[in-house]
């Protein structure tokens, strides 16, 4: 049995890596953290086989928790696309889990881990640390959909959308359920390009068309897909987005 212990921040990413992980009888997990600081105490205590941790942490990454923690066991990372840390991860022979979390993904991770059985190292760690600190933001999105896997390009998205527990992908005239969680969107997308507008949706700027501000003083945006959608700017998530707004306005 290989001793295991998750590191994921979302109550709801953790709940669903834990049932992926039941249907394999060599995985035991024995611990869990949601947070750094439970994460170092329980690994250096419990001393597991591997590790499986999420990349994006808020407030801390992945690699702070394995700064501060005296025992270094086979680590598995998670992560939304990014090509650095692919490549970094396929060059060091380290294995990784890309989002969203599906069986046969898990099992070829586990399988080459499992098979090299290295533990991590401080060597190892920096030159790994060194490729994926050149920050690239997701630039294309894993979708199913009619039993076939498609790969929607960011430079596509139009606005992002939370519907119940997914995310709705909304291009220019289509519409995809993305197997994710919106909130980890705001570290996966380039803030340079995409700006929350409400608690439920995410818009890519570029695709604006114009944003006005009614009577009311409240502002509401109009996006050029094909259905010209209209959406309201709340109040908390004004001010980053009007700034870039009036800069573009004034330098026309």
């Amino acid at each position: 049995m290989i001793r295991t212990i998750l590191i994921e921040h979302k109550t709801q990413s953790l709940q669903r890596l834990k049932s992926e992980l039941r249907a394999f009888s060599g995985i035991q997990v024995i611990g869990e953290a949601q947070d750094r600081e439970t994460a170092v105490n329980i690994i250096d205590s419990l001393k597991p086989d591997m590790v499986m941790m999420d990349m994006q942490l808020p407030e801390f990454s992945c690699f702070d928790v394995l700064d501060d923690i005296s025992y270094l066991p086979m680590v598995v990372f998670i992560s939304d696309y990014n090509p650095y840390a692919i490549k970094a991860f396929d060059k060091y022979g380290i294995g990784y889990i890309l989002k969203p979390y599906s069986r046969e993904p898990l099992e070829k991770a586990f399988q080459q881990v499992t098979a090299m059985r290295q533990k991590m190292n401080r060597e190892l760690l920096s030159k790994v640390r060194q490729e994926i600190d050149k920050r690239i933001y997701t630039d294309r999105f894993t979708i199913k959909a009619n039993g076939q896997i498609l790969i929607v390009p960011a430079e596509n998205i139009y606005y992002f959308e939370a519907r119940h527990r997914s995310v709705l992908i909304h291009t220019y005239e289509e519409v995809y359920r993305y197997d994710g969680v919106f909130d980890d969107l705001e570290n996966a997308l380039d803030p340079e390009v995409f700006y929350q507008i409400n608690p439920i949706h995410i818009i890519a700027y570029p695709k604006l068309k114009r944003m006005t501000r009614r009577v009311s003083g409240k502002y509401t945006l109009r996006l050029t897909d094909k259905g010209r959608t209209k959406l309201k700017v709340e109040k908390n998530f004004l001010k980053r987005l009007r700034d870039k707004y009036r800069a573009d306005q004034e330098m026309e």
